[in-house]
């Protein structure tokens, strides 16, 4: 049996708790497979191609604005209809709203045939307060949520170890339920998009190095010979963390820290690594 292990990691968090995942795995001598859905690097098609029944797939996406990023969705909605392999959705989140992400992962995942074996959302610090000295979520994901991927996946095992990998019902990953989904919904991704884009480009700071497109884990940038951003941008603002040269900026990113901590005094989510299996 092969554990494939999928995830977009735009902030590295994602990617931290999908390798300790599969370091969980391998240490209960389970053989694994890991693969990044970002850009060039895109393992998707090969996942696609090679589960078989009886196999696991985990799929990890950060939350942005209470919902999973557009680009693991999609990846989902191209799965094959398999009623024979399991799935389980992980997701990191930056200490405000968690959303309905690891129910709506799971929805799409069920659709194609999958059962749900569990899912887990964990704590890391805020992917848009990248400048802010105490960002929430500062310091996460830690040594504790680290050991609580790691019970999560020896419990994942065990359940198929021992015979009783039946799904688990969708409404056990929907911890908010409708109480959330009218302020969740006010605030998707798309609507975050046209408050703080299009992003802008100081042509004269420019140096025409790349860096932003390399950054861009959905390919959303080619340079001619200047960054041209796309209408794929899923707002991880990585071209403009990275740009040594400060040539790229969004006027929104001074409100980031103040809107983040408004968001968080109204969701009231208790700072927490979660699981349910």
């Amino acid at each position: 049996m092969t554990i494939w292990v999928t995830y977009l990691s735009p902030a590295g968090t994602t990617r931290q708790a999908a390798e300790t995942i599969v370091q969980e795995a391998q240490r209960e001598g389970q053989s694994v497979e890991l693969r990044n859905l970002a850009g060039r690097e895109a393992g998707g098609g090969r996942i696609r191609e090679n589960l078989s029944p009886g196999e696991v797939l985990f799929v990890g996406s950060p939350v942005y604005a209470g919902q999973p990023i557009p680009h693991v969705m999609e990846f989902l909605s191209t799965l094959p209809n398999d009623p024979g392999s399991f799935a389980v959705p992980f997701v990191t989140y930056g200490g405000v709203n968690s959303g309905r992400a690891l129910y709506d992962m799971a929805k799409i995942m069920d659709s194609k045939g999958l059962r749900i074996l569990g899912g887990i959302k964990v704590l890391a610090v805020h992917s848009l307060l990248w400048r802010s000295d105490d960002p929430v979520g500062k310091g996460h994901p830690d040594a504790d949520d680290t050991e609580r991927i790691r019970e999560f996946v020896r419990l994942i095992l065990e359940k198929l170890e021992t015979g009783k990998a039946e799904g688990l019902p969708l409404e056990a990953l929907d911890d908010k339920g409708e109480e959330t989904e009218k302020p969740v919904g006010q605030s998707k991704l798309e609507g975050f998009k046209s408050k703080v884009l299009p992003l802008e480009l100081d042509r004269e700071s420019c140096t025409e190095c790349g860096v932003c497109q390399d950054a861009c884990p959905v390919e959303n940038i080619v340079l001619s010979p200047y960054p041209e951003f796309g209408d794929r941008c899923i707002l991880c603002f990585n071209c403009v963390r990275f740009c040594e040269a400060n040539a790229v900026d969004s006027k929104a990113i001074a409100r980031f820290e103040s809107l983040v901590r408004e968001r968080k005094a109204f969701f009231k989510e208790p700072e927490e690594t979660r699981f349910f299996v």
